[in-house]
This record gives C-alpha cells, sequence and structure tokens, in this order.
C-alpha cells in the first residue's frame, strides 16, 4: 500500500495535486493546516481515500484533530501535534500513541521534516508541502514500513 502524508499545505494545493498524479497512491493522510485544502484534493481525486485531521490553524470544529488508523497492518496514531508540544519534544506524542495501541506517529504542526524512534514509536513529519513543497511517500506492507520519500 502506498500512502502520501501531507501537513500545513495553508492553501497551496499544488504540490500535492502534482504528487498525487504522480506517485497514485492508494490513500493520502493530510495532517492539517488547511483542512478546506481536502476539499480541493477530494474535487480532484473523488474516489481517493483521503484521512484527515484538523490543525491549529483550521476552524471546523466538526472534524477530529486525531485519530488511530491502521493500514497495511500497521497502526498510525495521526495528529497534527500541537496539542502535544511537538515543537518541543516528542515524548508526550509518542506516549498518545501508545495509549492508542499504535506504533507510528505521524504529525505536523513543525513545518519541519522528522524522522524519530521515540520509546519505541515511529515519528514522522512529512515537514510542510505549503511552504516547503515537503511531503511523504510510505510503502506499507505486511506491518512493515518503508520510507520511499
Amino acid at each position: 500500500m502506498k500512502m502520501l502524508v501531507f501537513s500545513d499545505s495553508h492553501g497551496f494545493t499544488a504540490t500535492m495535486i502534482e504528487a498525487i498524479y504522480d506517485n497514485e497512491p492508494d490513500c493520502v493522510v493530510f495532517l492539517g493546516d488547511i483542512h478546506a485544502d481536502c476539499n480541493v484534493l477530494s474535487r480532484y481525486f473523488p474516489t481517493m481515500t483521503i484521512c484527515e485531521v484538523i490543525g491549529n490553524n483550521d476552524w471546523n470544529h466538526e472534524l477530529r484533530t486525531e485519530t488511530a488508523a491502521e493500514f497495511g497492518g500497521v497502526k498510525f496514531f495521526i495528529t497534527h501535534g500541537h496539542k502535544y508540544g511537538v515543537k518541543s519534544g516528542l515524548t508526550a506524542l509518542a506516549s498518545a500513541a501508545k495509549r492508542n495501541g499504535c506504533t507510528v506517529a505521524l504529525f505536523g504542526h513543525t513545518h519541519v521534516r522528522t524522522e524519530e524512534t521515540v520509546d519505541g514509536i515511529l515519528c514522522l513529519n512529512p515537514g510542510s508541502v505549503g511552504f516547503s513543497d515537503k511531503y511523504m511517500i510510505l510503502n506499507i506492507k505486511d506491518g512493515k514500513i518503508e520510507i520511499l520519500k
């Protein structure tokens, strides 16, 4: 299963649209800031599975700020990260992932690409797709993750 992970688009959707066309993922995970950009993706790719959470710059409080989901035999904790103080460290994020039975935490907010294991939890941040054209491509198969980009 190929997953594209985006965060912090802040109204700039061109890189996301191009990445989906170029990589043909099975699903997209959007980690917040700005939720309306997922509506744009849905118009371009109406059959694409998009798992999304809202961030600190999203004002639609009907959507969730975090979720746990399984893809390819791996359980992911998905959040923007602002509620876990990710700019100061990843310990609280890793603890939340563990409490939710997850082995991987996907987060955004810092705009900085991160690949770090904390207390046995793989913490991944794709960086800001809006301000630096950064995103992650994950290949997930049989409970294992390969970071392709």
